[in-house]
């Protein structure tokens, strides 16, 4: 038993967090790391080429994608019936906020940047929200104010650290994650002992674009996807202070 039920999840499992607390007026409130309100993809357009595909061809493809597992974490591949029951996810959270509003106090942190989910998306669903202790925190790499008071905007840039921007995945790990922080095992970790590397928002198709301009010795870094977010101790400490406010 408890008496403050509070629900916190990261990308998919956000707006899993969202439609529970749409459904149950009990939630003391949630807590939502990069909430997928919208995917940023043209998640229609693949859904539709899936079902054409199948209905013109008699095909039936499985994956979007399918690259060599190589993270302890997550998948690299993914699977257009993911991709389809995301966008039905989103689908229904829209249609059931547009019929009644969260009652619980809102907490969200997103990237400006994020190149997998709609910020602006994620923005306009916490401004839709009226509960005046709900709160966003909103990296960003340029100065950007909003009059909503409850918004307050972090610098998602780091020279010294050299990154850019914020990205998607980076938001829930600390820089001393073992695996995906600044000494973090992982191949793909942002560590500073690489070189030539800038990290940030970067999706699959950045990476590969700005690969070919460095190996053409045409830029002088490379980009890749940041794996942690220098803030992290101020946005953990961020949402307890949210919690013991509420």
């Amino acid at each position: 038993e408890a008496d403050n039920i509070y629900l916190m999840g990261y990308s998919t499992g956000a707006t899993l967090s969202v439609y529970q607390a749409l459904l149950d007026n009990t939630i003391a409130g949630v807590i939502l790391i990069a909430p997928a309100i919208r995917i940023k993809a043209p998640v229609d357009i693949v859904v539709a080429l899936r079902k054409f595909t199948q209905l013109f061809y008699n095909s039936h493809p499985d994956w979007l994608y399918k690259e060599k597992e190589r993270d302890i974490g997550k998948y690299h591949s993914i699977t257009f019936n993911a991709v389809a029951q995301v966008a039905e996810l989103t689908k229904i959270i829209r249609d059931l906020n547009s019929m009644r509003e969260l009652s619980c106090p809102v907490y969200m942190a997103i990237s400006r940047e994020d190149e997998t989910i709609s910020s602006h998306q994620a923005i306009e669903f916490f401004q839709r929200q009226r509960h005046a202790d709900s709160r966003l925190l909103l990296y960003t790499s340029i100065d950007h104010r909003y009059p909503d008071k409850r918004i307050e905007t972090r610098c998602g840039k780091y020279p010294n650290l050299h990154i850019n921007h914020c990205s998607h995945i980076s938001l829930p790990f600390a820089p001393t994650n073992s695996y995906y922080g600044i000494e973090g095992t992982y191949e793909n970790a942002s560590r500073l002992d690489k070189k030539n590397v800038i990290y940030g928002a970067y999706n699959r198709l950045e990476q590969q674009f700005f690969s070919l301009l460095y190996n053409a010795n045409l830029i002088k870094n490379k980009r890749s996807e940041l794996t942690y977010n220098p803030d992290f101790e101020f946005l953990a400490e961020d949402i307890a202070a949210f919690i013991n406010r509420t």
